[in-house]
């Protein structure tokens, strides 16, 4: 069983975004859920984050991510997706979609660890994106975000035969 985390500076200890693609996302050290640094997607207008990653065809992956805010306002609805894209960058499908109603997080800096399994990639499935959207909210929180992994799953092969009947009677 290999177990492969698909998402590169998930934890942000590069002190830099890159290979992430942000905006309105900084790299901070004033809150982390572990290490030093995490990414806080600012201001009350949109914040994303988003990353590239290779998949086979017919695989799958569990999600995680630390979610907090780093105010005591509430926080503005956050949208989490996985889309699979084939060689092309044509899309496929969508492996998953979830969102983190307003106001439904913790106290500041009380992370809040988010798990989910994706859909099986299609066939032709070449690249997978996940996009971490922080939707505006006037007065809303800025989202922290640290600790993204896209771990891969092992998916159980057939049974295969069980072998020839061997007797030990003589």
């Amino acid at each position: 069983m290999t177990i492969e985390n698909r998402i590169i500076n998930g934890g942000f200890e590069t002190g830099s975004l890159p290979p992430w693609t942000g905006f309105n996302a900084i790299i901070t050290s004033d809150f982390s859920h572990s290490g030093i640094y995490s990414v806080n997607l600012v201001t009350t207008s949109i914040g994303i984050l988003a990353q590239s990653f290779l998949v086979n065809p017919g695989e799958n992956f569990e999600f995680v991510i630390s979610i907090s805010k780093a105010s005591s306002a509430p926080n503005p609805a956050i949208v989490i997706t996985v889309d699979y894209y084939n060689s092309s960058f044509n899309f496929l499908s969508q492996g998953l979609s979830l969102t983190i109603p307003a106001n439904r997080l913790s106290a500041v800096n009380v992370w809040n660890e988010i798990y989910a399994t994706t859909n099986i990639a299609p066939p032709d499935t070449a690249i997978g994106v996940l996009t971490i959207q922080k939707l505006p909210l006037s007065g809303g929180a800025p989202i922290l975000i640290d600790d993204v992994a896209m771990i891969t799953i092992d998916q159980p092969g057939a049974t295969g035969p069980t072998g020839e009947k061997v007797s030990t009677a003589t």
